[in-house]
């Protein structure tokens, strides 16, 4: 209630104060089908329930079954222990104020455009769930419960390793790009056509390194100006040091 009160209060004394037309600008009824969010809010729930890898390879493979094959059955044990050793008062608390956090999170999309929900959007909800487990865990396994953690810092720094790129070498070709073309002080545009596209993005993230004076522009008449960069106009003279792991 207190919670309800809240957002209505924002909305008529923060939001309208910046935006008054900011509701019917930005909420859209039926903004994305049902089964497309389904399907989204399984696959975050596996990830994010996963104790040791908490994304996927966003390229698919035959990786990403074992990663959300490993969060889905950690979903099962987890209602198998709440069912199966009573949860007291705070715990249900606890375990309550965590669904109504990732079903109200899913409901929203319907009608307000988010991210699809993944671990980032679920992480502070999914902490109380992860509390009571892991107490439920350490009275039966005790001490034994720690391993998990430990191995899931383990994977964590086995991933960065391995997805680590050659920053300062890039950062260093770009500098030398960038100045060969007297473009590394003067504002510049770096041409997008969507940004979901990871490897535009991370060029353009490379330039704003050696020059932040940098904005996005997805208007391609941009790209007949020699401020405004492109990925393909930025590897055709040098090359950056890609990792597939990545």
């Amino acid at each position: 209630m207190i919670g309800g009160i809240f957002v209505v209060l924002y909305k008529f004394l923060f939001i309208d104060y910046f935006n008054e037309n900011y509701v019917n600008e930005f909420l859209e009824i039926g903004l994305h089908p049902t089964s497309k969010l389904l399907k989204e809010l399984f696959l975050g729930l596996c990830t994010t329930f996963n104790p040791f890898i908490h994304i996927a390879n966003p390229a698919g493979g035959i990786i990403n079954y074992a990663i959300y094959g490993i969060g889905f059955f950690n979903i099962l044990l987890m209602i198998y222990l709440f069912v199966r050793y009573k949860l007291s008062d705070t715990e249900f608390f606890f375990i309550f104020v965590s669904i109504v956090g990732i079903v109200c999170s899913y409901f929203i999309q319907y009608f307000y455009s988010v991210n699809p929900i993944d671990y980032r959007l679920m992480a502070p909800f999914s902490f109380p769930v992860w509390l009571v487990y892991f107490r439920k865990l350490f009275l039966i396994f005790n001490v034994k419960v720690y391993a998990i953690g430990f191995l899931s810092l383990l994977s964590g720094l086995a991933f960065t390793w391995l997805s680590k790129g050659n920053y300062l070498e890039n950062r260093k070709e770009m500098k030398q790009f960038l100045q060969s073309e007297n473009l590394d002080k003067v504002p510049l545009q770096f041409y997008l056509e969507d940004t979901e596209d990871l490897e535009y993005i991370q060029v353009a993230e490379l330039i704003s390194t050696v020059n932040p004076n940098i904005t996005l522009s997805f208007k391609p008449k941009d790209t007949l100006q020699k401020t405004t960069l492109t990925r393909y106009k930025v590897l055709q003279k040098m090359k950056i040091d890609k990792n597939k792991y990545q």
